[in-house]
């Protein structure tokens, strides 16, 4: 007699679990969906976030290849910068004119001044700051001193005299050195700087007197299309 309640009572056992089991198994594989559903979106957004912080490097804008004494060589085999040409390519067109005195680079969206001494003359590093910073021109307020990469952005290596893209729209160029608004980590007393002649990138002494050209970041199309339909703003 007691076996057989020992058995019933484990045939009740068995089905009791038999009955749990799809409501256990149903909750792991909820679980288990929701934990890769998770890993799945924190892997697009890190993806996402880095590839908003990875920008190729673009062109030098070089296609002819020299020998050591500086003699123009077939690129064929070389391994030089003119063989290869790597880099991402230049938009065509390279630059837009907006009619208003302002260019925009479109491989950057950086936006200059056309006229490359629209700040007149020379000066030192702080006075460039502040020209800059309090500049208000073709209906912005928002110009600045651009950094030295900015400022390399725009050199092509393939010319010289200014080392500019050819046909590049830019008024008065002066081919001597540029201030950035970058400083010298080594030597804070410094800044550094770039010779439109021949895109060579150096730092000097903040009290030096060198030329100034303003630049602004061109706003972002959602923005301007926030702008012109109200009831659709930007993020």
């Amino acid at each position: 007699m007691s076996e057989t309640k020992d058995l019933i009572a484990s045939r009740v056992d068995v089905v009791i679990v038999f009955k749990d089991d799809p409501m256990r198994v149903k909750r792991k594989i909820v679980t288990v969906v929701a934990f890769v559903i998770g890993v799945c979106l924190a892997t697009v957004f890190c993806m996402s976030a880095l590839r908003a912080e990875c920008v190729p490097v673009t062109k030098t804008g070089q296609t002819t290849c020299y020998d050591g004494g500086g003699n123009r060589v077939d690129c064929d085999h070389t391994g030089q910068d003119g063989e290869y040409r790597t880099g991402m390519a230049w938009p065509r067109p390279r630059f837009t004119d907006y009619g208003d005195g302002t260019i925009l680079d479109n491989l950057t969206s950086l936006v200059w001044t056309k006229d490359a001494q629209h700040v007149n003359g020379t000066m030192t590093w702080a006075d460039a700051l502040a020209v800059c910073n309090n500049l208000d021109f073709a209906g912005h307020a928002d110009w600045r001193l651009p950094s030295v990469r900015e400022l390399l952005s725009l050199m092509d290596y393939e010319q010289h005299d200014p080392a500019l893209p050819q046909g590049h729209p830019f008024d008065h160029v002066q081919f001597i050195f540029y201030w950035s608004g970058t400083s010298y980590d080594a030597s804070p007393i410094n800044a550094w700087g770039v010779y439109l002649c021949n895109g060579y990138a150096f730092n000097y002494h903040k009290a030096t007197r060198a030329y100034v050209w303003p630049v602004r970041t061109a706003k972002r199309i959602d923005e301007a299309v926030s702008q012109m339909n109200p009831e659709h703003p930007s993020p």
